[in-house]
């Protein structure tokens, strides 16, 4: 797993995503802003950002690789 905190340290990690409560998402679609638990996420078809609603940090998933900001 690719984690990073809210404020914005980013590490390498072996486990699995669960999901929390009252999730309703299966699949993120491009086009759509979804907000979880402090984190707003943003999936296109260049990857996703995940960003901390708070703090504004967060990471870029993309095929090629994770980068933290």
């Amino acid at each position: 797993l690719a984690v990073v905190t809210a404020a914005g340290a980013f590490r390498w990690a072996q486990g699995n995503i669960a999901a929390g409560s009252g999730v309703q998402y299966s699949t993120l679609n491009y086009g759509q802003t979804y907000d979880m638990e402090g984190w707003t996420i943003v999936p296109t078809q260049d990857g996703t950002r995940f960003t901390n609603d708070g703090t504004g940090h967060g990471m870029f998933v993309s095929i090629e690789n994770v980068s933290s900001f």
